[in-house]
């Protein structure tokens, strides 16, 4: 089932749908034999307005089968940042460097990366949410979890590159904002979710994180609230 974005009224009856990539498509027949698209379980992710409305961003959670192997140990990849407008027409789509896994699986077992989740900041910044699983070798998961402020406004448009592999592109530049496994916390689940909190009394913003607990008896629905102080010049 390709991918899809839907606009809905409060009683979610269906309004308007946007346009998706046909690079995003995946092709006809099994995942072994797919040669472009997304693959199984990591399609769009992460969506956002800019705070003026004027802009609508997405962004697929790790490469397209055209653009390139996922993320590794030893490796990082290249998802893909949309931007439409408030019609729904495509303006630009840009690569985000995504990072290799943090931490080493165990004999056999599995582990990814991925962005999960992002905010718009203006119509060229956004917070990216980056979230990878490794599983151990008694099968328990760990959670690595890290927030970047990435900036598309250098970046190469990419919207008409059918693959990113052998073309030579400037991704979105990226920062490290925090890496939630430095604040020693008894647990960090699954955050895949992040927003805007309220103003708080000191007059900062707010920022609120939230986990997706699969449906896992294992596992918390997680919600993390920070205090985000004013960048000094």
């Amino acid at each position: 089932m390709n991918p899809f974005i839907n606009q809905a009224d409060r009683n979610g009856d269906y309004l308007s749908s946007f346009p998706i990539p046909d690079a995003f498509k995946i092709d006809p027949g099994t995942e072994q034999t797919a040669k472009k698209g997304f693959r199984n379980n990591l399609a769009l992710e992460g969506s956002s307005f800019t705070p003026d409305g004027k802009y609508y961003f997405t962004a697929m959670e790790s490469a397209l089968y055209q653009d390139g192997d996922i993320s590794t140990v030893d490796n990082g990849t290249l998802s893909r940042i949309t931007k439409y407008d408030r019609s729904g027409q495509v303006v630009a789509e840009y690569a985000y460097p995504v990072d290799a896994i943090p931490a080493k699986p165990g004999t056999g077992k599995s582990a990814d990366n991925g962005v999960s989740e992002m905010l718009a900041l203006n119509d060229h910044k956004f917070l990216i949410l980056e979230r990878s699983g490794v599983q151990a070798d008694d099968g328990t998961y760990s959670n690595y979890i890290r927030i970047y402020e990435a900036d598309v406004d250098q970046a190469t448009d990419v919207k008409n590159l059918d693959s990113l592999k052998s073309e030579t592109i400037q991704p979105a530049a990226k920062k490290l904002v925090l890496d939630l496994n430095t604040l020693g916390l008894p647990k960090l689940d699954n955050v895949e979710g992040i927003a805007w909190g309220p103003k708080l009394k000191n007059g900062h913003d707010s920022l609120v994180l939230v986990s997706d607990n699969n449906f896992n008896s294992t596992q918390v629905t997680q919600l993390l609230a920070f205090d985000v102080e004013p960048e000094t010049k």
